[in-house]
């Protein structure tokens, strides 16, 4: 399993000195990094398979073996913590965690479709919720070898083949934007959104690597016109924010976690330079 010490790597990168010591991330910071590179690990091994089993949930929607095993993974490495674990694959109910002050919030497989049909956009989203808000978020990539991770009020950072770059989505924009969409979940609204706001590249992406991207200033928005979880956004929610980006409801309020509804309402992810009260919402949607 591949080894990864933030506070090393951090020391290292790109002759970017901290000011800070060597304690700058919390410890839990490394277990959820260390919960995800191990999910990489076993969802890796069966994605290089020819079958995979699977089968469906209630609601319709796929569950791979990738799943179940990677939430077994994570779910053993964070109870380390000591702290409880709410996952798409053991959901708890509201009356048992509404008095959750610090809780994980995980997707063990996120963009399982993705996972299934052989494209490499899927991610494992591991996010320490405190309060109603991410604090700590952590996206890994397992097939591009890619990791974001995040912690309130002390940046975001990307890294790929072990080097770490601190990424920021609050640089110049290019003069034609782009809005990532997703490629099983896009809806009529997304199209106009880009209409009214003269966005004129649209980019098709899989899974939370829609959000992460735009914190690494890989594009400026994302509009979610269409149902969604909490496990789907709270990491790149906090990694988003920390690299100076925001993500708002379409009436321009805070999303808030460990809600008895556990579906996020349509939100509008987007990088820095411009203010929500700039941005044109469909009428549809409002």
């Amino acid at each position: 399993m591949l080894k990864f010490n933030i506070r090393k790597n951090l020391f290292i990168v790109n002759n970017f000195k901290l000011s800070h010591s060597s304690s700058y991330f919390s410890p839990l910071l490394d277990l959820a990094i260390e919960a995800a590179l191990i999910a990489d690990d076993v969802i890796s091994q069966i994605y290089s398979r020819k079958f995979i089993s699977t089968s469906l949930k209630k609601d319709g929607s796929f569950l791979s073996e990738a799943d179940l095993k990677a939430n077994e993974a994570i779910v053993n490495k964070l109870n380390l913590s000591n702290l409880p674990v709410f996952s798409e694959e053991c959901v708890v109910p509201f009356k048992e965690r509404r008095e959750w002050d610090r809780y994980w919030l995980i997707d063990p497989l996120d963009g399982t479709k993705d996972f299934l049909g052989k494209i490499d956009e899927f991610t494992v989203n591991i996010a320490l919720i405190e309060k109603g808000f991410p604090i700590i978020g952590v996206v890994s990539a397992p097939a591009k070898k890619k990791i974001w991770y995040a912690e309130k009020n002390k940046g975001a950072w990307k890294s790929q083949n072990g080097v770490a770059e601190r990424i920021n989505a609050d640089a110049n924009w290019p003069e034609q934007t782009s809005m990532f969409i997703s490629r099983f979940h896009n809806s009529p609204a997304c199209n106009k959104f880009a209409l009214l706001n003269n966005i004129k590249n649209q980019v098709t992406l899989g899974s939370s690597l829609k959000i992460v991207s735009i914190a690494s200033g890989e594009g400026e928005f994302y509009p979610r016109f269409s149902g969604s979880s909490e496990w789907d956004i709270a990491a790149s929610h906090i990694i988003l924010q920390e690299a100076g980006g925001f993500i708002k409801d379409i009436s321009g309020r805070d999303l808030i976690y460990n809600k008895e509804n556990i579906l996020n309402p349509f939100f509008i992810a987007w990088r820095g330079q411009i203010h929500w009260d700039m941005l044109n919402i469909p009428d549809e949607i409002i």
